[in-house]
């Protein structure tokens, strides 16, 4: 099967807000945009993907994926909208902040689709929420992203999904404790690392 995958990416000064006590607004940004660089190339490289868009208010500078407007409904109506408009293609939705994501995790993450139901989620580390969710043409679902969302999806499911349990697709990246998860071979942090191991704004690195 061939799989078509949309990445939701926020951007701006403001991304990322709750690593304010460790990283700069500068740094974040960098930090924010060599995630969402990493997720896209991952995605290209993965062998059931056949096209890659970002879902964002602008498209990706360098215009080598394709780009699903935000219209500013929302996460879940925007993520809604596109898959209500292409219910016939097998579609694989990710956060743009998996910094440990690889093309295995992704193919296997289609491939478990295919075989248990027709829907896949990825669940965080804690268990409690969703980083992504992955649908075969023509299967029902409502997106409900927020807070403690996995429960809420794997609720309203008409079958049993498959879950997914890998590195890549658990560990995503919003709190001053994930940052410090990150391998230090993980080189997308750039500058930031510097920012982050001196301590800037009061949060050194332990």
């Amino acid at each position: 099967m061939e799989w078509h995958a949309i990445v939701s990416i926020k951007r701006g000064p403001a991304v990322k807000s709750r690593l304010a006590s460790a990283l700069s607004p500068d740094a974040r940004v960098a930090l924010a945009e060599a995630m969402a660089a990493h997720v896209l190339a991952t995605l290209r490289r993965a062998a059931r993907i056949a096209s890659v868009s970002v879902f964002s208010a602008s498209p990706w500078p360098d215009g080598s994926v394709g780009w699903e407007a935000d219209h500013g409904e929302g996460l879940n109506r925007g993520l809604q909208r596109i898959r209500d408009a292409a219910p016939n293609t097998n579609q694989v939705f990710l956060h743009a902040d998996l910094p440990l994501l690889t093309p295995d995790d992704v193919d296997a993450f289609c491939a478990g689709t295919e075989e248990h139901g027709g829907l896949g989620l990825a669940p965080d580390r804690y268990g409690k929420g969703t980083n992504g969710v992955a649908l075969v043409a023509f299967a029902p679902f409502t997106f409900d992203f927020g807070t403690d969302s996995l429960q809420r999806h794997v609720e309203a499911a008409s079958g049993t999904p498959f879950l997914i349990h890998s590195p890549g697709l658990s560990h995503d990246l919003d709190t001053v404790e994930e940052l410090r998860m990150l391998p230090d071979t993980w080189t997308g942090l750039g500058g930031a690392r510097t920012h982050f191991a001196s301590g800037k704004n009061g949060a050194a690195r332990g």
